[in-house]
Order: C-alpha cells, then sequence, then structure tokens
C-alpha cells in the first residue's frame, strides 16, 4: 500500500451505505433517512458511492477508481477518506471493522428495486 499514514485507519474500512438513492444523469441522490432530507453527490462522491458494496475497503475502492481515471493513487485515497468523513458526517454513510453485503435495499438505485423485497429488507433492518 501506498504512503496513506494520516487516511490509513479509514482507508483499511469498509464503507456501508446507509440511504437509499437514485441515479439521475448527472448525479446520485441519497436520502438520508434520520433527517428527512435529500443529499446531492458530486461527481466524485457520486463514483465513491456507486462503488460501495459493504465487502471491498475504502482502500481497494480508491485504488479501483484511480485506475480507472488514471489518477495518482495516493490523491485519489486522500480524497475517498476526506470523502467518507463528509458522507458519514452527513448521515448517509459509515465504516465497519469487517466486511459485511449491503441489505438489499441499499443494492441498487430506488427504482430497480422490487418494492416488497425493499419493503422486507428495510423491515429487517429496524428501518421500520
Amino acid at each position: 500500500m501506498a504512503d496513506t499514514a494520516p487516511f490509513s485507519v479509514t482507508l483499511l474500512r469498509y464503507p456501508r451505505r446507509d440511504g437509499v438513492y437514485s441515479v439521475l444523469p448527472d448525479a446520485v441522490i441519497v436520502h438520508d433517512r434520520y433527517q428527512n432530507r435529500h443529499v446531492r453527490l458530486d461527481a466524485f462522491g457520486a463514483e465513491l458511492w456507486l462503488r460501495i458494496d459493504g465487502m471491498t475497503t475504502l482502500y481497494d475502492i480508491a485504488v479501483e477508481i484511480a485506475v480507472s481515471a488514471a489518477l495518482p493513487i495516493e490523491e485519489v485515497a486522500r480524497s475517498a477518506s476526506a470523502m467518507i468523513g463528509a458522507l458519514s458526517a452527513e448521515g448517509i454513510l459509515y465504516v465497519e471493522l469487517e466486511p459485511q453485503p449491503l441489505p438489499y435495499h441499499l443494492t441498487m438505485p430506488l427504482d430497480e428495486q422490487d418494492p416488497y423485497r425493499a419493503a422486507a429488507s428495510m423491515r429487517a433492518e429496524g428501518w421500520f
């Protein structure tokens, strides 16, 4: 791994979505269930969000983005760590120490989900 000392703790953890989302032509919109509001992600935040699966470390996600965009890994890793902090502060994401698959309702955009399966998943996760 590259020298990412100030960000190493976050980079080695597993980000997890905590909000249903929609993909628009120019953005990703995430519903913050705690404050009943929507958060519009910028291009980098959207790219990061769409790669979160609960099973991949933030560092590995940053490497994927860096490679696909031909950017320096260290730069993308720093930006990813900062973005995860911002999304966590917004209340729409958190990080775990161990990998764990996302529940059904967080695996894909809301408009692609089976509504009955999504409701059952939300209920199982204590959303209502």
